[in-house]
């Protein structure tokens, strides 16, 4: 399917992916397996004017850290992902100065708090409690292939659940939608010094950051498909939603990623021959 959107006002991508069914881990046998789903992603960013652009491109990779200190640590995560149970607001910075996720301080959405232990970066995939999303730990140890993408058969692994995808630090069953309030408040803490190799130190305060704070979601991007030039009927409805929102401490900007998916397995005969019309 081909995209057509104005770069200069967001970036998009469109993938085919899998999912466990929402709500239910992924269970052959319990009559819950993975789905194919075609997934649109779309990328705003949110300067400290309020003005909105597509400079920052949907990243089919992780992004690391340029600072050779501690390269394994990832800065930005790939947007490439079919669903996100919850949203994910994560606070990231120019440079990996800590070895441990260290808290950042308060969120809160429409003046309501939902954390005041917002941390800095995003939960690793390979340790709990992220983890435990990913697959049966019953199956790990003998039945390694069961982890593998399979198309043909599971989709997924047994047990795989779709809040695996979410790298925030964020248990909350509410939505960002247009309008919302995405208000982040460092704490006033102390000066940290951190060890970042033989004779170096780096020093940095947690409430070291820029004044701009504060996110109001932008309206939702306006989706038409159209095939051979004529709108379709009826048009797939992607449930586009916000469910990323990273705030770039150095930059002092929010990057807004929106997600939607719709049943591949019905569309695909369409949309293959289709073009999306994002405005």
């Amino acid at each position: 399917m081909d995209i057509i959107s104005d770069p200069a006002q967001l970036a998009s991508f469109f993938l085919v992916g899998a999912r466990a069914n929402p709500g239910h881990p992924v269970d052959i046998a319990a009559g819950f397996p993975g789905e194919r789903v075609g997934v649109l992603v779309l990328k705003q960013t949110v300067r400290s004017d309020g003005s909105v652009d597509g400079a920052e491109a949907v990243l089919d990779v992780d992004e690391g850290y340029s600072a050779p200190t501690f390269p394994e640590f990832i800065r930005l995560e790939s947007d490439l992902c079919p669903n996100k149970s919850n949203f994910d607001v994560v606070v990231v910075r120019a440079l990996a100065d800590v070895q441990v996720p260290v808290q950042f301080g308060e969120l809160a959405v429409n003046g309501t708090v939902v954390t005041s232990q917002l941390l800095y970066g995003w939960q690793d995939r390979k340790t709990a409690p992220r983890l435990a999303y990913a697959y049966d730990p019953a199956i790990w140890d003998h039945v390694l292939e069961e982890l593998a993408f399979d198309p043909e058969t599971e989709l997924l692994p047994k047990g795989y659940a779709n809040a695996f995808c979410n790298g925030g630090f964020i248990a909350s069953n509410m939505q960002l939608l247009n309008g919302h309030s995405v208000r982040i408040t460092p704490d006033v803490g102390p000066i940290f010094d951190t060890d970042i190799g033989p004779g170096a130190v780096l020093r940095f305060t947690q409430n070291g950051v820029p004044g701009f704070n504060e996110l109001t979601i932008p309206d939702a991007p306006q989706l038409s498909v159209t095939l051979d030039d004529d709108p379709l009927s009826p048009q797939p409805d992607f449930n586009l939603r916000v469910d990323t929102v990273v705030y770039d401490t150095s930059a002092s900007q929010f990057l807004v990623v929106w997600r939607g998916a719709i049943d591949w397995g019905s569309w695909e005969s369409v949309l293959e021959l289709a073009a999306l019309e994002v405005s």
